[in-house]
């Protein structure tokens, strides 16, 4: 091959180089355009990214966030975000892999999960686990899934209504009242009770009371009817989801025959019923005027 032919070509393969680098420069161009819109605007934002939440609280902050719409999946225990169809696809602990994987979501998001137990999740789509036990852990979790699903200045607002709310401390001479999360088997052998460090132990407090167990629970929070003696709260709330026809005689009922204690003595026993009440989402802020209401009832009408 001649000089000049092997110029010509050089000249050809060049051209075609430029020529294709040009096409999919400009189709990188439209699409990366057509995801991210305009500056400051995440893919996700403007995609509306598919999201599955294996957690109640975690699904109801992301509908608070405002993004409740972009949920394909929740668990089976979550709340749906509104009137259109939401698939069940299990819990962290138990989740439905396959149902999970035909909705394809671009996050899988849970409260916390220690150990392995997300890692076969990962391998479905991104999977994002926040602290969410402690009021600090849950707080700080609403910023970083708000930085997640680009809804940072609503996450900053619910951020600050949650520490302004429930980052309360009681006054000194507050009544000791014990806050029974399930009292199925309060009239058994075990009382379920509420975590002083837990966010419905912050709700308890916010509400101007004392938690009437007052140490660090290792492992689940029941007391045996001996424990229960020994603590001998001022006042016992159960807390429910449902309102029922007895509530509040059904409660009493129930710690009829601890007659040493002086909330049996003096009658200082109710019953706070919310929709959601057992969440551990924003829900919680609604739930602090309810306790105080039924505290100032039970404490001030047996005095």
């Amino acid at each position: 091959m001649s000089t000049s032919s092997r110029s010509l070509l050089r000249s050809l393969l060049l051209g075609l180089v430029v020529l294709v680098a040009t096409i999919w420069g400009g189709r990188y161009f439209a699409q990366k355009t057509a995801v991210e819109g305009k500056p400051g605007i995440s893919p996700s934002a403007e995609t509306g990214q598919t999201l599955v939440s294996l957690s109640p609280g975690v699904t109801e902050t992301i509908v608070a966030l405002g993004a409740g719409s972009r949920l394909v999946g929740i668990s089976d225990y979550c709340e749906p975000p509104d009137a259109r169809p939401t698939d069940r696809v299990g819990t962290a602990i138990t989740p439905h892999y396959e149902a999970i994987a035909r909705l394809s979501p671009a996050l899988i998001l849970t409260s916390e999960v220690r150990g392995e137990q997300l890692s076969p999740l990962s391998r479905l789509a991104p999977t994002h686990s926040f602290p969410w036990l402690t009021l600090e852990e849950w707080a700080a979790s609403v910023l970083e899934l708000g930085k997640l699903l680009d809804t940072n200045e609503p996450a900053r607002q619910l951020h600050d209504e949650i520490l302004a709310t429930l980052r309360v401390t009681p006054p000194h001479d507050a009544p000791r009242i014990l806050l029974v999360l399930d009292y199925g088997d309060s009239g058994g052998n075990q009382i379920w009770f509420i975590r002083k460090d837990s966010i419905h132990g912050a709700a308890l407090e916010a509400a101007g009371a004392k938690n009437a167990v007052t140490g660090d629970v290792l492992g689940t929070p029941h007391l045996s009817p001996e424990e229960l003696l020994k603590v001998d709260p001022d006042g016992i709330l159960f807390l429910r989801q449902t309102k029922g026809a007895q509530d509040e005689t059904d409660a009493r009922s129930r710690f009829a025959r601890f007659t040493p204690l002086r909330a049996v003595q003096d009658n200082r026993i109710g019953t706070v019923t919310m929709e959601g009440s057992m969440t551990v989402g924003p829900s919680v802020l609604k739930l602090v005027p309810l306790l105080r209401e039924k505290i100032q009832e039970i404490i001030e009408t047996s005095r």
